[in-house]
């Protein structure tokens, strides 16, 4: 290989950007520290849906597992997937301490 010749066989490294994939409610539930405070992408099946105000809690499943989403953008109807972009904190729900996610709002 020599510097100035391009024609040989070098393979470069190309770094483009990746779609992000989704996390699983059981890695962040076995993990909570290392997804607090950062914005995943979660999907699942909605459960239970709550006005809050002008917002919605809502429950999504993932088999099992579950969280509670808190979005200021939308209500989706029970029973239909989704896909959530949003932030993981640790707050307190019906006197117990849960992990959450807030739906980004783009």
């Amino acid at each position: 290989i020599t510097y100035g010749d391009w024609s040989s066989d070098v393979a470069l490294p190309i770094s483009w950007p990746r779609p992000q994939h989704g996390v699983s409610i059981a890695t962040i539930k076995q993990h909570p520290e290392r997804w607090a405070d950062h914005e995943v992408q979660v999907e699942g099946r909605v459960a239970e849906v709550f006005p809050v105000g002008d917002s919605w809690a809502w429950t999504l499943v993932q088999g099992r597992d579950t969280i509670v989403v808190f979005s200021r953008v939308r209500g989706p109807k029970p029973r239909t997937h989704v896909i959530v972009q949003g932030t993981v904190s640790r707050g307190v729900f019906g006197g117990e301490s849960r992990l959450a996610l807030f739906e980004s709002t783009r």
